[in-house]
């Protein structure tokens, strides 16, 4: 295969989804180098530049905005909102409110694992009518869920708190990372 071919079929799989980029202006530009070398237009996705730091990044939406969470602290990671992809402003909503960060901590504790409170790859989807939170927890902790009424928040467990999936349940000697639902 050729490199025009490549582009043409990643052109064709990215569609017009946002770009999550750390270094946004680098990468737009190899796209549009392309873009233009291969007469394939313009690129005219949304780019959410990424600089703030923002790793493992989830967007959703609730039908009237746009959310934006990525990998951080349950104590100070906060929602980012966007009407149009490309414009991000911290709403300072945080996703737990103190009794979930105080159910974490004493769960993280119980299950010797460290209470750091760090989570990784926050997965946001609706079902029925409900908003699930799944985050990896650090240090081989498994992963949890928590829900909401709300798109935004603030995310509870629902019933004990418990971890869904831990590395121990599923004999696994790594990390269990980057949820997907």
């Amino acid at each position: 295969d050729n490199e025009e071919n490549a582009i043409k079929r990643f052109v064709e799989w990215f569609g017009d989804c946002p770009m999550v980029a750390h270094n946004a202006k680098f990468d737009v530009s190899f796209l549009e180098m392309a873009y233009k070398k291969y007469n394939l237009g313009t690129f005219t996705n949304p780019v959410i530049k990424a600089d703030r730091g923002f790793a493992d990044v989830t967007v959703w939406n609730d039908s009237k905005d746009y959310y934006l969470l990525s990998t951080g602290s349950f104590e100070k990671s906060t929602i980012y909102n966007s009407k149009d992809l490309v414009n991000w402003t911290d709403t300072g909503i945080k996703i737990v409110d103190k009794q979930t960060l105080n159910d974490i901590k004493t769960l993280l504790i119980h299950s010797g694992l460290s209470d750091h409170g760090m989570f990784w790859a926050p997965q946001v989807v609706n079902i029925k009518g409900k908003w699930n939170l799944y985050l990896a927890l650090e240090n081989k902790g498994g992963i949890i869920v928590l829900q909401s009424n709300c798109s935004t928040g603030p995310f509870r467990f629902v019933g004990e708190p418990k971890i869904l999936i831990s590395n121990q349940m599923m004999g696994w000697n790594y990390d269990a990372i980057d949820p997907f639902v």
